[in-house]
């Protein structure tokens, strides 16, 4: 991800440089919190999925942001509602300013949910499992 972006704003922008440090810290963490939320998610659905065909279904479905695609498209016919921001691959895939608090805590507050929810489920269940 570093190296992509030093290329990038070196053709784009010539700018090589990282810019503000706590920014691109902030931003890091913020990536690193998500996609482990996402891993968990994934496993989670590997684990109660025992075949592989399904479970690639699923890994298209989630990867693809399709059930976060239905919310939002529900949700601004229903009510102008914003819940779907709160879906995980909804924050991913969201442009966040991480000069913002709200953004840094928008973001800090799904991964955290999502990765302690998911990871509870998958060793609930995986518990259950071995004592059979």
């Amino acid at each position: 991800m570093l190296i992509a972006d030093f290329i990038g704003r070196s053709l784009f922008f010539q700018n090589p440089s990282i810019g503000d440090l706590g920014y691109f810290t902030k931003l890091l963490m913020g990536q690193i919190l998500l996609h482990w939320a996402f891993s968990a998610v994934v496993l989670c659905a590997a684990i109660h999925i025992k075949s592989a065909i399904p479970g690639i279904v699923i890994g298209i479905v989630l990867g693809l942001n399709i059930i976060g695609t239905i919310a939002s498209a529900l949700e601004s016919i229903v009510s102008d509602t914003n819940l779907s921001s709160y879906l995980l691959v909804n924050t991913i895939v969201t442009i966040m300013d991480f000069n913002h608090t709200a953004d840094v805590m928008h973001v800090a507050g799904v991964a955290i949910i999502f990765l302690l929810l998911f990871s509870i489920v998958a060793v609930k269940y995986k518990m259950k499992e071995d004592l059979r």
